[in-house]
């Protein structure tokens, strides 16, 4: 098995997870099997959106990543980034390339900001019928910090996109530069925070 055959089941693997939760969620909607097996599905959704967040960035950003090859002629090749033998955007890496961006802008970019705030995902109609479902992320957190686990989802951002595309030696210094702006975020007050909230609401 190549190196991309593997990171592309550790993908699937993921998207499969999330479509049995949701098939799962659809089957238990029935009355009668809701009440004999007490199943929560707006809480282990929940749950699966959070714990699968962290493995799916990584896992996509690690499929976009490129690198450039020049030949000794001049020739200049783009390549994959993990494994140089393979063309970047060409045949099996392709189909994760487009399944990557697909749940880059359907899942990992709006995902932090739909639990952002409750105040402003409730003004919409159609997220006030997905109540229970956001509930579960906020109700761990005091009202004051219900931005607290979107603010954490978008740092992981950062080293992620850094380690996948920083070219090498630059990837080390940029790393640690990184993690000394993430160890500033962190001193971030939750008043400061409340103010913004506040000012788009």
């Amino acid at each position: 098995m190549t190196t991309l055959e593997a990171t592309g089941l550790h993908l699937l693997y993921i998207v499969y997870l999330f479509v049995l939760t949701i098939l799962l969620s659809l089957l238990l909607r029935c009355k009668q099997l809701r009440q004999s097996h007490k199943f929560a599905p707006s809480k282990v959704i929940a749950t699966l959106l959070v714990i699968c967040y962290t493995g799916l960035l990584e896992t996509c950003l690690e499929i976009m990543s490129f690198t450039i090859v020049r030949t000794l002629d001049g020739a200049v090749f783009i390549r994959w980034y993990f494994d140089p033998n393979v063309v970047y955007f060409s045949g099996l890496h392709a189909v994760l390339a487009v399944l990557s961006i697909i749940i880059i802008l359907s899942y990992l970019i709006p995902f932090p900001f739909l639990i952002l705030s409750p105040r402003l995902m409730y003004k919409v109609h159609f997220f006030s019928k997905l109540k229970p479902l956001l509930d579960t992320f906020w109700a761990p957190f005091k009202p004051t910090f219900c931005w607290w686990l979107s603010f954490r989802l978008f740092l992981r951002w950062i080293p992620f996109f850094v380690a996948s595309f920083a070219s090498t030696p630059n990837s080390t210094t940029t790393i640690i530069i990184t993690l000394a702006i993430l160890a500033t975020f962190h001193t971030v007050t939750s008043k400061t925070v409340s103010k913004v909230l506040a000012k788009c609401v």
